[in-house]
């Protein structure tokens, strides 16, 4: 699969995850640790194979992006700490999904078509399938974790 494609469908899912958290009434906190690692993956891939293929060019952009991973981990981290029947939750789950939508929306609209320029689809579908191949790993460990 594309890499760029991969990760807008990762964008969609996550905001699909902000949806479901706002509609529910119940199970927010694991719809909220379902976003945190769908979050944490997909940081974890940009970081290890999309951003190393564009720095050199797009420098200024790929440390933008590094930040505002910075940025969102820290809320997350917080988050994982109190309870969505805390007071201050929705607060901090409104602020997360303001700063990972403009994420999305910078990625999207500047730094993917750009990337787009820079790499074949031979390489996007290479830098794609190592994606893949590091979220099926994640995925496993995840899932091993979750079972011990």
């Amino acid at each position: 699969m594309d890499a760029l494609r991969l990760l807008m469908d990762d964008h969609r899912r996550v905001q699909d995850l902000f949806k479901r958290i706002d509609d529910a009434t119940t199970d927010r906190e694991q719809l909220f640790r379902q976003v945190a690692q769908e979050l944490r993956v997909h940081a974890g891939i940009e970081e290890a194979f999309l951003y190393p293929a564009v720095k050199q060019a797009l420098r200024d952009r790929v440390e933008e992006s590094l930040e505002e991973h910075h940025q969102y981990e820290m809320v997350i981290d917080d988050l994982a700490q109190i309870s969505p029947s805390n007071p201050d939750w929705q607060g901090k789950f409104n602020a997360l999904k303001e700063d990972v939508n403009h994420h999305i929306k910078d990625e999207e609209t500047e730094l993917f078509p750009k990337t787009r320029q820079l790499l074949s689809e031979e390489q996007l579908e290479e830098l794609g399938q190592r994606m893949e191949d590091q979220k099926a790993s994640t995925d496993e460990k995840a899932g091993a974790h979750r079972r011990h």
